[in-house]
């Protein structure tokens, strides 16, 4: 069952003709590059980022995408690179892909194929599927040979405070009376 959603999977990846590695036959991962044009001179380098574990003793396959686009800016002459987050991971981008004879060719790919592929497969086999939003969560344990996506990332949390004992309410003073304006005028 593992190895026919891994060839299903790997099947989509060379139609697309994205490049990918298989690791201990249980993980494909793509590092790759795509481009955009927009309009005008703008132009995006696409740093492509994806992870495939599948864990046959859980029956679940997990995931995690990640895109980062580089504008490559040209302001005056100069070039300059700028990184940040992508907000939109589906999209379709260009690739430049060359064959065994050195020939190019330009390959447009829908980058929402790939995601929407390994969910539909792991579901198509009866397997349960999950998204990690975050590499850290994301990992293998190497001795218990499972995925983990809810390891709990204490680095950003304050140590909990100790109780504090039991204090004596104090009872509250009872309101003074305000004379000031009666006192001075002779009001009764």
């Amino acid at each position: 069952m593992k190895q026919q959603i891994m060839d299903a999977i790997c099947a989509k990846l060379d139609e697309l003709q994205i490049p990918f590695s298989i690791k201990d036959d249980s993980y494909i991962t793509v590092n790759t590059d795509f481009y955009e044009i927009g309009y005008g001179a703008e132009f995006k380098k696409i740093a492509y980022e994806l992870n495939v574990f599948l864990d046959e003793a859980n029956s679940a396959v997990s995931m995690y995408v990640k895109t980062v686009d580089q504008c490559l800016v040209a302001a005056n002459g100069a070039t300059r690179e700028l990184a940040s987050p992508s907000t939109t991971m589906f999209r379709k981008v260009k690739r430049f892909v060359y064959d065994k004879d050195g020939q190019g060719s330009v390959v447009t790919t829908d980058l929402g194929e790939v995601p929407n592929t390994v969910k539909n497969t792991a579901f198509k086999y009866g397997w349960k599927f999950s998204t990690a939003l975050n590499l850290n969560k994301f990992h293998k344990t190497v001795d218990m040979n499972e995925v983990r996506l809810s390891r709990p990332d204490t680095s950003d949390i304050l140590p909990e405070p100790e109780p504090e004992l039991e204090t004596p309410v104090k009872k509250p003073e009872p309101a003074r009376k305000k004379r000031g304006f009666r006192r001075l005028f002779g009001g009764r």
